[in-house]
């Protein structure tokens, strides 16, 4: 089988977008975006609900391969929903459903070995080696985990608000711009859905606007460093081998996070914003091999 020649469809997800990416049989590529896939948060039904109307680049395409990378799909069970919704849209395709954290792991260190994080609306760890990921320390998720993510830090920076204890020239900027109250916060977090992605859709306002703000530069390392406690000091492998990152957060406060890893001794090898395109590179480099 000749599977370099194969129509490839290749998709990064996260709780908040989905990044995907037609590779043709002459290498060319096609880009397109959807909302992200969770199925610990989405119903089988909604997924494909949520992705109607956003899949038309793709739609007549002949798809010999499919690879979804997603938040949620570590496990056979979570990961079920998400390989039902794929068959029925490419029934002849064949289907390679894993975690997002294998995304991670591939396209920062290949087949090689490392501690992955990610850090974007979650966070999460693993340490990977020979191509597969040995172990982890649990993410617990939005509720009781996620430390360093888009969403903790969001759910700070709002709760500082709500209780009036943060600066009066950040909490103007926030009363001005989002309109929000005590109540209209609890009932987004409690009573709607994807409230990781409501506390975490706060960060790149805020932090466009004030930054460089001490406060905000506080906020931003106490919650990394409770990260770099809870998860990934309990890497012991992270005395002799690298750390990468990936993700929308880890990228745009990436200066903070290398200083970071200075303070706690760990080598630093890469902050990426999106896996993907590292994704492409490995798969094409893998199916030759095949």
């Amino acid at each position: 089988m000749n599977s370099h020649k194969q129509m490839i469809l290749l998709a990064e997800s996260g709780s908040t977008k989905t990044s995907w990416k037609l590779i043709d049989p002459d290498g060319s590529v096609k880009s397109f975006s959807s909302p992200g896939i969770n199925p610990v948060l989405q119903r089988s039904g909604q997924i494909e609900e949520d992705q109607a109307g956003y899949l038309s680049p793709i739609h007549g395409e002949q798809v010999d391969e499919v690879y979804f990378y997603g938040a949620g799909c570590g496990g056979t069970e979570s990961s079920g929903s998400v390989r039902e919704w794929l068959s029925s849209l490419f029934p002849s395709a064949t289907l390679t459903v894993d975690s997002d954290l294998i995304a991670a792991a591939k396209s920062l260190f290949g087949d090689d070995n490392g501690v992955v994080a990610i850090l974007g609306t979650g966070s999460n760890s693993c340490y990977y080696e020979d191509g597969e990921i040995k172990r982890g320390v649990p993410s617990l998720g939005y509720i009781l985990g996620d430390e360093g993510s888009g969403n903790q830090i969001g759910s700070q920076l709002i709760a500082d608000y709500l209780r009036g204890v943060m600066p009066t020239e950040i909490q103007n900027f926030i009363r001005e711009q989002f309109n929000i109250t005590e109540s209209s916060v609890l009932t987004q977090v409690y009573s709607q859905p994807y409230p990781n992605r409501y506390m975490a859709s706060f960060v790149a306002p805020i932090s466009k606007a004030f930054g460089d703000h001490r406060y905000f530069q506080n906020v931003l390392e106490s919650q990394f460093r409770a990260f770099f406690d809870n998860c990934l000091s309990k890497y012991s492998e992270l005395g002799y081998c690298q750390i990468g990152f990936v993700g929308s957060i880890a990228y745009h406060f990436r200066t903070m996070l290398k200083k970071l890893c200075e303070v706690y001794e760990f080598d630093l090898r890469a902050v990426n914003e999106k896996p993907i395109d590292q994704l492409i590179e490995y798969i094409k480099t893998n199916q030759k091999t095949h």
